[in-house]
């Protein structure tokens, strides 16, 4: 591992001084300068520093924050990637963990596939409207999962966001719905995915269904 480029990478992220992170970590500035030049080897000890000065709550890029809020949540949540032709899972709630397969064995990196219902179908369309690029606000879509106690469906409502380096993610929250409800949606929109435009925001989503746009 490259500790100087860590350090290098973490001051411009937040735009700390070397003398800063010299008194953090406790040895000289000249010492920080030849880390980052890559003049200088860190002992296991000192390794040990940088981990925990990066890992602090307060110096973490805001984007991991957003992920523990994904992480830790009892609900319905999901934080994806596009790559090349794939979806990939970035964080996966507590929630979803819950229900067991397929959620439950997800990790970071993975990438969502048939296993888990109509969503793979849903997602590439995500990507198809231009949502993973961040070139529309907010798309809801309904989907269905499969699992061992049999299907359940869901509304999600899916919105890009971006991390610190300006990287696109979409932020995906879902609420259970029965097999009825998914399919009055279907036939009330005639699709199982809809574009909400920016006029809707403020509006109760069950009022505001009129000033979506169909694709």
């Amino acid at each position: 591992m490259d500790w100087g480029e860590r350090l290098r990478a973490f001051r411009r992220r937040t735009g700390m001084k070397q003398e800063v992170v010299a008194g953090h970590l406790m040895v000289s500035q000249a010492y920080i300068s030849r880390l980052e030049a890559g003049r200088a080897k860190p002992s296991q000890q000192m390794r040990d520093r940088i981990v925990a000065l990066l890992s602090t709550p307060e110096h973490r890029p805001h984007f991991e924050h957003c992920c523990a809020t994904v992480r830790y949540c009892p609900g319905f949540v999901a934080l994806l990637k596009a790559s090349d032709s794939e979806i990939q899972i970035v964080e996966i709630s507590q929630g979803f963990r819950q229900l067991g397969a397929p959620f439950a064995y997800y990790q970071p990196g993975d990438v969502v596939g048939p296993e888990i219902g109509t969503s793979d179908r849903a997602l590439e369309r995500l990507r198809e409207v231009g949502l993973f690029s961040g070139e529309v606000d907010c798309v809801r879509t309904t989907w269905r999962s499969d699992g061992r106690d049999g299907s359940a469906y869901w509304l999600g409502t899916n919105v890009p966001i971006r991390d610190d380096s300006g990287e696109w993610y979409v932020h995906n929250h879902n609420v259970p719905m029965s097999k009825s409800e998914h399919d009055a949606w279907i036939a009330e929109h005639g699709d199982t995915i809809l574009i909400v435009s920016p006029a809707n925001d403020e509006r109760p989503f069950e009022e505001g269904l009129g000033a979506t746009s169909r694709i």
